[in-house]
């Protein structure tokens, strides 16, 4: 009897931490952020202790960069930017087509229009 209590009890520990922290986050993910008291606080590089911005709580946010060695994210939302671990995102959320995190990366991309006498615009 407390072998199977113990077997059931290790498997949902292993199922519960690997939904959140076994997801496979790329760049371009939309992240949404866990809720807690203090809101989720922006760091300016992995590691960094200093806060630059907090994001509100159950917000989402893209993934702009994943720093390898330590796991942190780079976050972008349109209330700001910052780096935050992982134990901080609950889940990888879909990307509306349209919305502003799929087209922020194209904002300042030269323009390559064609004006109306058929020249190329720069």
């Amino acid at each position: 009897m407390r072998i199977r209590y113990l077997v059931v009890s290790c498997l949902c520990v292993l199922l519960f931490t690997s939904y959140s922290y076994g997801q496979d986050y790329q760049v371009g993910n939309n992240v949404q952020l866990i809720e807690r008291d203090l809101g989720i606080h922006g760091h300016p590089s992995p590691g960094d202790r200093k806060v630059t911005h907090r994001f509100p709580n159950g917000s989402t946010a893209t993934i702009k960069a994943i720093d390898s060695a330590t796991g942190w994210l780079e976050v972008w939302n349109p209330q700001g930017k910052g780096w935050i671990v992982k134990k901080y995102t609950s889940k990888i959320v879909p990307i509306p087509s349209g919305s502003p995190s799929t087209l922020d990366q194209n904002l300042f991309k030269p323009s390559t229009a064609t004006s109306f006498n058929g020249s190329k615009r720069s």
